[in-house]
């Protein structure tokens, strides 16, 4: 999906990975990250900076989804960590 960036300028946006929850009617957005925690780094610091990084970044994806599905009626978004199983809902990107 392609957005608009700074000074209008194209920018391409890749969801990993998008589903509707048919329980819920939530449609999640979740984004795989390769990252780990650095040497020193609690898990709590770890995804706190993740969170930090990534979350214009999902807030961006939210607003595609919204723009493309205004049907769906919550937008959830989350960072999933595989190499680590951690998965994180992010609740204030909105």
């Amino acid at each position: 999906l392609m957005s608009s960036g700074v000074n209008g300028a194209p920018v391409q946006n890749i969801i990993d990975r998008t589903f509707l929850d048919l329980e819920t009617g939530n449609r999640w957005v979740i984004d795989y990250k390769t990252s780990r925690p650095n040497p020193l780094e609690t898990e709590q610091q770890f995804l706190a900076r993740e969170v930090q990084h990534y979350s214009p970044q999902l807030t961006r994806y939210r607003a595609l989804i919204e723009a493309f599905d205004p049907a769906a009626s919550t937008v959830k978004t989350a960072l999933y960590f595989p190499a680590n199983s951690l998965w994180l809902c992010i609740e204030d990107d909105a």
